[in-house]
């Protein structure tokens, strides 16, 4: 019997700890925007576009909807703030519908999409991509 050849792996621990926290927390917050933007597919593509991934320091993200990022075009409000805050509002209609009007037809997505990011299968993904960065990042003479 072939006798196995010893592997060995040298890992920076704090860079591997850093590395995979880092990447697991942006790449589980990447699957709630892109499902997020699959709920809402059949709306405008302002609403898809403003659903965005934001970084806010080390290990620290957000997914939000309702800015106006990647929105360009031309707009009937007279500001950029008047047109965010529109956003905004639009985007929590969609989320949350409307309280003054009971026939508003809304459809949420950002509450689907992260409940579908935190399925095990999904978990089992992104903890796999991260460890396998981390891996990577950390690997001391490579």
């Amino acid at each position: 019997m072939a006798e196995k050849p010893n592997v060995k792996i040298y890992l920076d621990l704090v860079k591997y700890n850093d590395v995979l926290t880092d990447t697991f927390a942006r790449l589980l917050n990447t699957r709630v925007r892109i499902f997020a933007k699959k709920f809402v597919a059949v709306d405008s593509r302002d609403l898809q576009d403003s659903i965005r991934t934001e970084g806010l320091g080390k290990r620290n993200y957000q997914t939000v909807a309702g800015g106006i990022e990647g929105t360009e075009r031309p707009s009937k409000y007279k500001s950029a703030k008047k047109k965010k805050i529109r956003m905004i509002a639009y985007a929590l209609a969609q989320e949350f519908g409307r309280p003054d009007l009971t026939n508003y037809t809304f459809t949420s997505y950002m509450r689907p999409a992260a409940e579908q990011a935190v399925e095990s299968g999904t978990l089992s993904e992104v903890l796999a991509e991260a460890t396998d960065a981390a891996i990577k990042a950390a690997t001391i003479g490579k």
